[in-house]
C-alpha cells in the first residue's frame, strides 16, 4: 500500500534512517506508479549529482492531464530542489516560482496584521515597563528557547543541545504563543493578535510563567532542561524574559538572504509561515522581525545569546562551547557529533542535521540575485549589498 509505505517512509526520516526511509518511499512508487508525490520526500533526504531519473517522472507528472494543486506544489518545489542541487539555478528558479505562486494562492496571509503585531511589541515592551514588572513569572531555569527566523539555524542548534545529556529536544513547541493569547485581559486584543500595554500584568506573568514551565515539564518530566526551538518565539521575548527570567533565549542569525531564498525554497505545514510564499512578503517581514530584534538588543542588553550560523559552519568547536556556556551547560563531545544523536526530527531540516556541518548553503542567493528583484527592495538592499 503506497499510503502506508509512505508513513513508513516519514517515520524513518525523522528517526534519522535515511536510506531506510529511501528505500520506503521507491517501493511507494513501485506500488502506486501514478503517485510522483513519494519523490518529493525522497529529494529532500539527499543531494542530487545530476537531475536524472526522479527529475524526469518529476516534469513528466506535472505536465500529465488532471494534477491537483497540492501535487502541483510540492512536485514544482521538488523539481526546484533537484535542479538547485545541480546547479541548474534557472531551471530551479523558474521550478521554484511556479510552486510558490500556487501556494500563495491557497493561503489568504496578512502581511501587514504580521508587520502591526511585531510593532506592537516594539511600543509595548519599551524600559520603563520592563524595569517595573521585572521579579514575577516563573524562577525556573528550565526552558531554552531557540528562536530566529525559519531557515536560520535553529533545528542545527536544538540537534547540538539535544545531544547533551541533561537537555531533551522538544522541537517547536506552540505553547507560548498560545498561552500569551489564552491569558491577554482584552478579547478584542487577543482577536487583533496585538500587545497592548494595559494586558502585561503581574497577575498575566505569575499564570503564563508557571503554565509554561509545567507544560514543557510533561514532554521530558526527567530532563533538567527542555529546548522549545520555535522559531517566532522571538515576537514573545519581552513576555518570556518577564515571565521566565531565569529562561535561557538562543537567538539564531544567518545572512538575510540566504534565510529568505531557503524560505521560498520550502512549503511549510505552519499557516504562520504563509508569508514565505511571495519574495516581497518575505522581505516585508523579515525587515520586521530585524526592527523587533534591535529592539530586545536595546532594552534586554545581554539577555540572548546570539548565534550565527555562519560562524557556527566555520568554527563549529569555539562556537558550541559558546552556546553550551550560554545555557548554563558543561561541555560533552557529544554535542560536536550532533548528527549521531538518535531523536526524531519534525522539521524541514531533517538531512541537514544527520551529516556533519558543511557549508554549501553558505552565498547560495548569489546564484539566484538576478530573480531576487521583489526581495532586496523589500529588504531595503541594493544587490551589491555584501
Amino acid at each position: 500500500d503506497a499510503d502506508v509505505l509512505t508513513s513508513l517512509g516519514n517515520l524513518f526520516a525523522k528517526s534519522g534512517r535515511l536510506d531506510d526511509a529511501e528505500g520506503a518511499y521507491r517501493r511507494a512508487l513501485h506500488a502506486n506508479p501514478s503517485r510522483a508525490l513519494p519523490y518529493a520526500n525522497i529529494a529532500h533526504l539527499k543531494t542530487y549529482t545530476e537531475a536524472g531519473d526522479d527529475a524526469s517522472a518529476i516534469e513528466d507528472a506535472l505536465a500529465a492531464a488532471g494534477l491537483v494543486d497540492e501535487d502541483a506544489i510540492a512536485l514544482n518545489l521538488t523539481l526546484g530542489k533537484i535542479y538547485d542541487d545541480v546547479g541548474e539555478h534557472d531551471k530551479a528558479f523558474a521550478a521554484l516560482e511556479v510552486g510558490n505562486s500556487l501556494k500563495k494562492r491557497t493561503t489568504d496571509y496578512d502581511i501587514d496584521a504580521a508587520e502591526a503585531l511585531m510593532e506592537s511589541a516594539v511600543q509595548v515592551f519599551d524600559q520603563p515597563l520592563l524595569d517595573e514588572l521585572r521579579g514575577n513569572g516563573s524562577p525556573s531555569d528550565g526552558p531554552i528557547f531557540v528562536l530566529g527566523m525559519p531557515r536560520s539555524g535553529t533545528t542545527l542548534v536544538e540537534q547540538i543541545l539535544s545531544s547533551h545529556s541533561r537537555v531533551y529536544g522538544a522541537g517547536e513547541l506552540n505553547e507560548m504563543r498560545e498561552l500569551v493569547w489564552r491569558h491577554l485581559a482584552a478579547d478584542a486584543n487577543r482577536q487583533a493578535r496585538c500587545f497592548v500595554a494595559g494586558d502585561i500584568t503581574p497577575g498575566l506573568l505569575n499564570k503564563l510563567g508557571p503554565s509554561y514551565a509545567e507544560a514543557i515539564t510533561r514532554y521530558a518530566p526527567d530532563s533538567p532542561r527542555v529546548v522549545d526551538k520555535m522559531p517566532w518565539n522571538f515576537i514573545y521575548i519581552g513576555v518570556i524574559t518577564l515571565a521566565l527570567p531565569n529562561a535561557r533565549i538562543v537567538h539564531c542569525i544567518r545572512d538575510p538572504v540566504d534565510t529568505c531564498l531557503s524560505c521560498y525554497m520550502k512549503i511549510f505545514n505552519d499557516a504562520e509561515l504563509n508569508y514565505s510564499y511571495d519574495l516581497n512578503h518575505l522581505g516585508r517581514y523579515f525587515a520586521a522581525y530585524s526592527r523587533l530584534m534591535d529592539h530586545w538588543r536595546r532594552v534586554l542588553p545581554g539577555r540572548m545569546v546570539e548565534l550565527r550560523y555562519e560562524a557556527l559552519v566555520a568554527e563549529q568547536e569555539r562556537e558550541t562551547r559558546g552556546l553550551l556556556d550560554a545555557c548554563g551547560l558543561e561541555w560533552e563531545d557529544a554535542c560536536l557529533r550532533f548528527y549521531k544523536t538518535e531523536r526524531q526530527v519534525e522539521t524541514a531540516s531533517i538531512m541537514q542535521v544527520r551529516q556533519p556541518i558543511y557549508d554549501r548553503a553558505i552565498q547560495r542567493w548569489r546564484h539566484y540575485e538576478h530573480h531576487l528583484g521583489p526581495l532586496f527592495a523589500a529588504l531595503g538592499l541594493s544587490r551589491d549589498w555584501a
